[in-house]
């Protein structure tokens, strides 16, 4: 998965998190690949649900990041 975000100096710890269904935590490690870009590598777990909705919570020294986490979609 890639980050995009130029405000973002360093990255600590992040972990994914299930939206529609609580799946506990996935820890992830985002790596700068460019200047604003970050890139990690991620498995999510297998779900009943059609469509499952999860989040990306960041621990990110940065003063401009928006509070709202990234999110994406996975389907059966």
């Amino acid at each position: 998965m890639y980050l995009k975000n130029h405000a973002i100096q360093s990255m600590g710890l992040a972990h994914i998190e299930g939206v529609s269904m609580y799946m506990g935590k996935i820890p992830i490690s985002f790596e700068l690949h460019e200047q604003g870009l970050w890139v990690a590598e991620a498995m999510v777990g297998a779900c009943n649900l059609e469509q499952m909705k999860w989040k990306i919570v960041l621990s990110a020294a940065s003063d401009g990041l928006d509070a709202s986490p990234p999110i994406f979609y996975t389907k059966r």
